[in-house]
């Protein structure tokens, strides 16, 4: 589960990567991957967040967290742990129905306002 990954920003007036050129090197990430992200952070920005989930390898799923900055406020953190139980139950114990609901959820109950961002979804 990756909360607000730093992959990468400007610096200086360069584009600095974390995982290579462009982030390529995600690739070699095979693993599944549950990234949640704060559509107003100005730390970790969707703009590099976004194009590096599409690096990845291996199953990948993308949380917007509507107009959440950095550090998520209040029911945000309630949906980043019930979308992070979802993906452990899926993943770690194996859970056939956790793994359906996780390929198909569009949002969580409750929290604040979150979506599911499937144009990113890899499996």
């Amino acid at each position: 589960m990756l909360a607000a990954p730093w992959v990468g920003g400007e610096y200086d007036s360069n584009e600095v990567f974390a995982f290579g050129d462009q982030n390529r090197d995600l690739a070699n990430v095979t693993v599944p991957v549950l990234c949640a992200y704060g559509s107003r952070d100005e730390v970790t920005l969707a703009s590099y967040i976004l194009p590096a989930m599409k690096q990845l390898g291996g199953p990948t799923y993308v949380i917007e967290l509507v107009d959440q900055p950095h550090v998520f406020e209040g029911g945000s953190w309630q949906d980043r742990d019930a979308w992070e139980l979802l993906f452990f139950n899926a993943y770690l114990k194996g859970d056939r129905l956790a793994l359906e609901t996780l390929k198909t959820a569009r949002s969580m109950q409750g929290g604040n306002a979150d979506i599911q961002l499937f144009d990113y979804q890899q499996r």
